[in-house]
């Protein structure tokens, strides 16, 4: 991957790990990879319009999708002993 793409596309969220030296072939090139759960996580984090994007063409698998939205609505546990506060023994 080019230097500047890799910049350009960590400004979205969108990281790879680099896993080789700066080459020469056909221009500067840094071979990296990117593991895609993690990916998709960084990307929701820190650029949640460019993931709903995503998701609408279709590149988010259906079971991830309700993960994530179940996830969303699960209510904060309280640490002062209020409602919804865990019993501890």
């Amino acid at each position: 991957m080019e230097p500047s793409l890799h910049r350009l596309l960590s400004r979205s969220g969108i990281e790879f790990h680099k896993i080789g030296p700066l080459m020469d072939f056909h221009g500067k090139r840094q071979p990296m990879l990117a593991n895609v759960e993690e990916l998709l996580d960084k990307i929701y984090r820190k650029n949640r319009e460019f993931y709903y994007f995503i998701d609408e063409m279709g590149g988010i698998s259906p079971t991830r999708d309700q993960a994530r939205q179940a996830n969303r609505f699960q209510p904060a546990l309280a640490l002062d002993g209020g409602v919804g506060a865990a019993n501890t023994l």
